[in-house]
């Protein structure tokens, strides 16, 4: 006897699970193409990737608190809204460069930088280390 051939009794029921399977696999299908296209609502901290690459140096210098305020003071007349938007967020940008932020043609900076002036900011009162000679 052959240990691999099936029974009469495999064939049976093989023959019903696969008419079961066809029978779900149908309904499956009809409730799928029934079904209301869901829509994907995007969370509001989310924004939008830029068009053109932004140095990631020029980032982190805009983000970092020791930065100089000569260098944020040039990163917030920068033409990429995502530089200005991240120099509003540093706390040793100065107070002048903020207000005049705060009233920037690009609504997502004048909101942050609107944001930050409602903010205390903290004194940085630190030596900066991307000064040259340091």
């Amino acid at each position: 006897m052959d240990p691999y051939k099936g029974s009469i009794l495999q064939k049976i029921i093989t023959f019903f699970l696969y008419i079961f399977l066809i029978i779900s696999y149908l309904i499956l299908k009809i409730i799928y193409l029934f079904k209301k296209k869901e829509q994907y609502i995007q969370p509001s901290h989310v924004i939008e990737a830029p068009d053109t690459p932004i140095s990631s140096f020029k980032l982190a210098q805009a983000l970092n608190p020791k930065t100089e305020p000569s260098k944020l003071t040039r990163f917030a007349q920068d033409e990429d809204p995502f530089v200005r938007k991240a120099v509003c967020r540093n706390p040793s940008l100065p107070k002048e460069m903020l207000i005049k932020l705060s009233t920037d043609s690009e609504p997502e900076v004048a909101n942050e930088a609107s944001i930050f002036l409602k903010n205390v900011n903290p004194i940085v009162e630190e030596t900066f280390p991307t000064q040259h000679g340091a």
